[in-house]
């Protein structure tokens, strides 16, 4: 008897110190745990001084996004990269269409065509003057490639393959070329962003209320003159006709240099980016 009790005197002391044991481990592995996230999260940089250092192609931490002022209040803007085109500037895209669709173009006659479209002269009257005045005298005047007018002359005055033409423009759209479009047979409009390399989701846009829109882009389309290409409700690249409004979203360049600051006012408990003003 004296043996049995013993016996299960130590039987109950080990399944007592197994249990300690199990929850030792357990509490054990939770802290390492925490301790190995930690470590695996990157170190957050410390905040920007220029538009250039967040651009997406820079360094992807600070969120590539700076919010820019317009009449109706800050909006966000993406900064895709710090070297775009032949003036190595920062390009900034609306992150989200205008509150207006408008129309590419309001002519039958070379509908297609971008340059000194409707909405090319739009966003370089109508839509800059949203902008507060220092911002526009921080905008850049880029060149812009598009296809010339000739590409979709009458008879003989049609060339094939399209020639190029440079617009110089404070604020354009995007080309077909530069969200990622790989068409043969084409001028390429510029070059292709690595935003948009291997991530169709990037195509996405909305309202400022998360709505989905569809958006233009500066591309006229070869084969019909009254369309031009845009990016549809179901991320795909294709026609829009050029007489009916369509989402908006403006792109321009600022000088890498151009001075940011963080500010708490802009978003309800967030931290962003936005121009520096004195």
């Amino acid at each position: 008897m004296v043996y049995g009790k013993l016996k299960k005197y130590v039987q109950e002391r080990k399944v007592g110190r197994m249990v300690i044991t199990i929850i030792i481990c357990f509490l054990l592995y939770a802290f390492l745990g925490e301790v190995f996230l930690f470590l695996l999260e990157p170190e957050p940089p410390p905040p920007a001084k220029t538009i250039g250092e967040i651009a997406y192609d820079a360094d992807k931490r600070h969120g590539y996004t700076i919010y820019i002022e317009e009449e109706t209040g800050y909006h966000p803007y993406l900064v895709l990269t710090r070297e775009y085109g032949k003036d190595n500037t920062v390009l900034l895209l609306r992150k989200y269409v205008l509150d207006e669709w408008q129309p590419f173009n309001k002519v039958a006659v070379h509908g297609a065509y971008y340059g000194r479209s409707y909405i090319d002269e739009y966003l370089n009257t109508i839509y800059l003057r949203t902008l507060e005045r220092e911002t526009r005298s921080q905008i850049e005047i880029t060149a812009v490639d598009i296809m010339a007018k000739t590409a979709w002359g009458r008879g003989a005055n049609i060339t094939r393959p399209p020639t190029k033409e440079e617009l110089l423009r404070k604020v354009f759209l995007l080309s077909d070329i530069e969200v990622g479009n790989k068409k043969l047979g084409s001028i390429r409009e510029g070059e292709p962003l690595k935003y948009f390399t291997g991530d169709v989701q990037r195509l996405v846009t909305t309202y400022t209320d998360g709505e989905r829109s569809n958006w233009s882009l500066r591309t006229g389309a070869l084969e019909a003159v009254y369309n031009h290409y845009g990016i549809g409700f179901e991320l795909e690249l294709g026609l829009l006709s050029s007489s009916l409004p369509t989402g908006v979203r403006p792109a321009f360049c600022m000088d890498n240099s151009v001075e940011i600051v963080q500010s708490d006012d802009i978003v309800e408990e967030e931290t962003v980016y936005i121009l520096k003003r004195e």
